[in-house]
């Protein structure tokens, strides 16, 4: 279903999981580090659960640009209103 959602508009996504809501920060640092080796350009953190911290945890694992979603659907709504 997740890659579906992401090749409708022409990207290849690779994955890795960590709950917002019930992983531990040394699960979070895992996921991250299995999409470091993918060579991920980005990562998304796909869930309206993931926390700044989440991103900075992420960031720090990986040293790969990292994007909130609910930080992203923000902005784009302060773009508009």
């Amino acid at each position: 279903f997740l890659s579906e959602k992401w090749e409708k508009v022409g990207l290849s996504p690779v994955f890795a999981v960590a709950s917002p809501y019930q992983s531990s920060k040394d699960c979070l640092q895992k996921a991250a580090k299995e999409l470091k080796r993918q060579n991920v350009d980005l990562i998304l953190l796909d869930c309206m659960g993931y926390k700044e911290e989440c991103k900075q945890v992420v960031e720090q694992s990986t040293g790969v640009p990292t994007i909130l979603s609910n930080a992203l659907m923000a902005k784009m709504v302060s773009e508009v209103i």
